[in-house]
């Protein structure tokens, strides 16, 4: 285990403390005699080595201590996960009662009205394969133009060229014709018309981008009608794009995502506690030894007067 690493250099460490500690706590060198150790005759490096070993007993036996009690039953780690246990089922309900709307609409379908499309010009925007830096011709506008049943809409772009003749920034298309409320009909509860509104702005939108890509790709174009670009929602009773994305219920599932990862977090926290307890239950008879060792050295060096 990682920790076993740890505590061998950690050990290693205070053994060379312990080999020499006046080269760290004092300016210059300690008495020697003449093989070179230390004098531990100098009373003042047998009071240096008695205040280091007293010190390494009080940490010690804390860190005794500290184990100890991951020996017990209910401890710091354990009510710490028992926690977090809480937060991670608590959370797991969150996330599957918020996929379910709080209260759901009534579906409203609109009339199957056919999609006529008109003229699609992708336009220099739609390029996507050029080179980078690659200059392009100024002007060249995207112009999309479909009806739906009486009402025409129109979808263009403004480029916005630099005086080298490349774009600025990557346009998008903005819809400049076209009435979306004369698209709602009256069974449309009022208070439900802005939502509806919204919704058709969107889907219009995303559907006048692709028939530029499709048209700037050589690809068929669809056919749809006014009721799929406005398709009731079986689950909240919103309603659906052309795609059958549903904002409402792709909003709820983004945050349930949310939750998941929270709960991942938990998880991954709750990991790292009982890992934690786990090392010290198993350090405590190596803090033992080394408690022993210390302080039978440390019985060396009182003042025995």
């Amino acid at each position: 285990m990682p920790w076993r690493d740890f505590l061998r250099r950690k050990n290693r460490g205070q053994d060379e403390l312990e080999q020499a500690p006046e080269q760290q706590e004092v300016v210059g060198r300690p008495p020697q005699d003449r093989r070179g150790q230390v004098d531990l005759s100098d009373p003042a490096t047998r009071e240096r080595r008695r205040t280091r070993l007293e010190r390494r007993v009080k940490d010690l036996t804390l860190d005794i201590q500290k184990a100890e009690t991951a020996l017990a039953e209910q401890n710091r780690w354990s009510e710490r996960v028992a926690e977090i246990d809480r937060a991670i089922e608590q959370a797991h309900l969150d996330a599957t009662s918020i996929l379910q709307p709080a209260q759901p609409h009534e579906p409203v379908a609109l009339a199957a009205t056919p999609v006529v499309i008109e003229h699609v010009h992708p336009g220099r925007a739609a390029e996507v394969r050029h080179e980078v830096g690659e200059e392009l011709i100024p002007g060249d506008p995207a112009d999309i133009r479909f009806r739906v049943g009486d009402v025409a809409f129109r979808y263009t772009d403004e480029i916005d060229w630099s005086e080298r003749g490349h774009t600025r920034s990557e346009t998008q298309l903005r819809r400049v014709e076209g009435d979306i409320n004369h698209l709602i009909s009256g069974k449309v509860p009022e208070e439900r018309r802005n939502e509806l509104h919204e919704h058709l702005a969107h889907s219009l939108s995303t559907f006048a981008e692709h028939l530029q890509m499709n048209a700037f790709e050589n690809r068929p174009q669809p056919a749809v009608t006014l009721a799929t670009l406005a398709q009731p929602c079986p689950v909240c009773g919103g309603w659906q794009d052309w795609k059958g994305r549903c904002p409402g219920c792709q909003r709820r599932q983004w945050e349930a995502q949310h939750i998941h990862g929270e709960i991942d977090r938990l998880i991954a926290e709750r990991d790292q506690q009982e890992e934690e307890a786990q090392s010290w239950r198993e350090r405590l008879p190596i803090l033992r030894r080394q408690l022993a060792e210390a302080q039978k050295e440390y019985e060396k060096y009182v003042d025995e007067s």
